[in-house]
């Protein structure tokens, strides 16, 4: 006689679940991270396997001595994985616990080792970053994300060269649909370039990057710093202005297109944007020792002396390029003093 259909039901589903997870089974480069089916799904596994052993015990009247041992033995193990439920909770408790835990048990799927690696690079800890990310590499070399993040993990370091190999790689890896990754991808290889000294080739890589994601504000950020900072002036105003219009609220990039203005004497176009930085309660204190400046350029040394005033107050004692700013204050502010009746 054929057996009962709840004695097949334990055997036939377990069968199904196990076929169906191999897509996620971490054991091919295509394949997605085993994380929700090994600690959540797995664990669980037992409890339905011994709960379906124990419906298909029910007494039937054609079910077979095979059916039943073989109701039993999926009885058997289904009690054996029920033990691992009582573990997963734990694992759970946060990324580093959880990708730690994932790291440490094989098979360890590409995915699982950027996500390490993801983890280990916001510890600071660089190094063990792009040991992660070149073990993803070595399992799905066309998985861009890990050359970003050795990329990044390698200029964090100084590693130049190597940055600028990882961020190559991720660019001819990237995901042609994908519009916002590869305006990062390309970012991130100007970065690279740049700090290599090769500024030529990163103000190319930003000049077809700015088009690739009409709404991403950096490409066109750092391409008029780096116009900035080669003192071409007039293309690095076009470049903030759009990153400008791309992100209003970045109030750093207003203050650098009020400043390229200033040193290409359009100081009412500065000063316009200068007034709207200083009602901003984030705006850089810079703001105000500029705005003394082009009061001082119109010749009104009071309103001059009350924007370097206020510099002054808003800056901290320091090192660096603010305390040269106040000391530079100072000494205006004096010879206005002197200046006025």
């Amino acid at each position: 006689p054929r057996a009962s259909l709840p004695a097949r039901a334990a055997p036939l589903g377990a069968a199904l679940v196990v076929i169906a997870w191999i897509p996620a089974s971490s054991l091919g480069p295509a394949a997605g991270s085993l994380l929700a089916e090994r600690y959540l799904v797995l664990p669980s596994f037992g409890w339905s396997l011994a709960l379906a052993a124990v419906v298909g015990l029910v007494p039937h009247p054609r079910a077979t001595t095979a059916a039943r041992a073989g109701t039993l033995l999926m009885l058997a193990l289904g009690s054996v994985l029920a033990v691992r439920t009582a573990a997963r909770v734990p694992v759970w408790k946060d990324d580093r616990a959880l990708f730690g835990n994932a790291a440490s048990r094989p098979p360890v799927s590409f995915r699982i080792a950027y996500f390490s690696g993801l983890q280990a690079y916001s510890d600071g800890d660089d190094e063990a970053a792009r040991a992660w990310f070149a073990r993803s590499i070595s399992t799905a070399p066309g998985f861009s994300r890990a050359h970003e993040g050795l990329a990044r993990a390698a200029l964090r370091q100084g590693e130049t060269t190597a940055a600028v190999e990882a961020a190559r790689q991720a660019v001819r890896q990237e995901p042609p649909e994908d519009p916002a990754t590869r305006s990062r991808y390309r970012v991130l290889l100007a970065e690279a370039l740049a700090a290599t000294g090769e500024r030529d080739e990163a103000l190319e890589v930003l000049r077809h990057g700015v088009a690739i994601d009409p709404t991403d504000p950096a490409p066109p950020r750092l391409l008029g710093d780096l116009l900035f900072a080669a003192g071409r002036l007039p293309p690095a105003v076009g470049a903030y202005r759009e990153a400008a219009k791309r992100d209003p609220a970045d109030t750093v990039v207003q203050f650098n297109l009020a400043v390229s203005l200033a040193l290409l004497d359009r100081g009412d176009e500065a000063e316009v944007l200068f007034r709207r930085l200083a009602g901003r309660a984030d705006a850089p204190v810079q703001t105000f020792f500029h705005l003394g400046v082009l009061a001082e350029q119109r010749g009104e040394p009071a309103e001059a002396i009350d924007q370097f005033e206020r510099f002054l107050r808003n800056t901290s004692a320091g090192a660096g390029e603010l305390a040269t700013m106040a000391e530079e204050a100072r000494r205006h502010t004096a010879r206005l003093r002197r200046s006025m009746p």
